[in-house]
């Protein structure tokens, strides 16, 4: 059955509303529908109107007998397997790094250290450039976020390394920012780097929010939280306080939270920013009521997601293998399973960034 030409304005007009993976199947329906797709105004528009929101799942388990293979879903939560994608470069005896998750798009660094950003809504891909060696590396720290004013996705490379000669023993710092639009890196100035912190170890991060790229550092005396920002390029030190002993940054609901454990009442606590630049006690989840209890000490956790009306957390909790459980405010902590040597869980947006990108086969 052939589709009224009459209708066909009325049916553009409200092609931005499909989702994503459709509109990729209907590029070839005619070459205006192409056009239109593949217009930069439409894929912006699509972006911004999209309600598509999915969890999107790495997932690597292992036991004493053997190891299972590396994998990833696009799930509707985190209780379900969902639908399996493969990212570009996949090899599932290897791992990859996830750096993040923004507006739909992933930044992976593969088990070879390749640089890609994903879409795993539309399996499109762009491979970066390749960075150049460094002599005496130690370390090797990246962070992905979007400049809001020059509408770009970009990657920071920081890079610690040891000098030569007199001064084999000095930590040298390079940082490089990869920009979207251009598809090229470029070196960063550390001049704004705030000279009490030329000292730093990354301790925990980057995360991404609103144009800026947060970590916890650690300096020889205390830990403090360092901000990149996107579009000007500079580093700042952010000087709210942190709550003692702060273990993980995250961005969750639209704020920036760090972490604390309070071994003497077996809880662990969500400190929130809040918009006067301060830390305000969240919540406080007591680990004691968790009815899933091992003999070995607690060695890590992370907040993996919360729930809007902030009565619900999921949690990854690390006992020498990592665990996945559920809190309620209202009820007893809920056990839901091993999740082996590691669990990685973001959110993605349903958009046609990177259509013109290359296809993950």
């Amino acid at each position: 059955m052939s589709i009224p030409h009459d209708l066909f304005p009325e049916i553009l007009s409200h092609l931005h509303r499909l989702p994503a993976k459709s509109l990729v199947r209907f590029q070839c329906v005619s070459k205006s529908w192409f056009a239109k797709i593949n217009d930069p105004g439409f894929i912006q528009r699509h972006h911004d109107n999209s309600s598509e929101r999915r969890l999107l799942l790495q997932i690597w388990n292992c036991n004493t007998d053997h190891q299972e293979p590396l994998n990833y879903y696009l799930a509707n939560s985190p209780n379900e397997n969902g639908e399996a994608v493969f990212p570009p470069f996949h090899n599932p005896c290897r791992f990859s790094k996830i750096l993040d998750c923004c507006n739909g798009l992933v930044c992976i660094r593969t088990y070879d250290d390749k640089i890609v950003i994903w879409n795993p809504s539309i399996r499109k891909y762009k491979l970066l450039p390749s960075l150049p060696t460094v002599s005496g590396l130690k370390r090797r720290n990246f962070g992905f976020g979007y400049d809001p004013v020059n509408k770009d996705y970009k990657v920071v490379s920081i890079v610690e390394y040891f000098g030569s000669g007199d001064v084999s023993f000095a930590r040298i710092f390079k940082v490089e920012l990869y920009s979207l639009k251009p598809n090229s890196w470029s070196r960063v100035g550390l001049g704004s780097l705030p000279t009490t912190l030329w000292e730093l170890r990354i301790f925990f991060g980057p995360v991404s929010l609103n144009g800026d790229l947060y970590f916890l550092v650690k300096t020889p005396t205390v830990i403090r939280l360092l901000a990149f920002h996107l579009t000007t390029e500079k580093f700042r030190e952010q000087r709210p306080m942190l709550p003692v002993g702060p273990q993980t940054l995250e961005v969750l609901g639209g704020s920036l939270y760090v972490s604390t454990y309070e071994p003497g009442a077996q809880t662990i606590v969500l400190w929130r920013l809040n918009e006067e630049w301060s830390w305000i006690r969240f919540r406080s989840v007591p680990i004691f009521e968790f009815d899933f209890q091992l003999e070995m000490p607690l060695m890590g956790w992370r907040v993996v997601l919360w729930s809007k009306d902030g009565q619900e957390v999921l949690m990854e909790m690390d006992y020498g293998c990592k665990n996945l459980f559920k809190y309620d405010i209202k009820e007893k902590t809920r056990f839901i399973g091993h999740i082996g040597k590691h669990f990685w869980s973001g959110t993605c947006l349903g958009s046609l960034l990177l259509l013109d990108g290359d296809s993950v086969h």
